[in-house]
């Protein structure tokens, strides 16, 4: 499983989402510090998850 959900990479994008362009790709690329906010929030969840996965008894009931 991938650690981390996004590019890791320097952001200068300030503008708004483009209509053809998917909500990942936005969140990937805007430097904006409120997606930076909502990054930061994914990546916590994902580890989170990813944690649980990795944990030798699944938790079926958290579902």
């Amino acid at each position: 499983m991938k650690d981390c959900l996004f590019s890791n990479t320097i952001r200068e994008f300030e503008g708004p989402a483009k209509f053809y362009s998917s909500h990942y790709e936005f969140l990937n690329k805007s430097a904006r510090p409120e997606i930076e906010a909502l990054r930061k929030k994914y990546q916590t969840w994902f580890k989170s998850y990813a944690s649980l996965e990795k944990r030798p008894e699944k938790r079926n009931d958290i579902l």
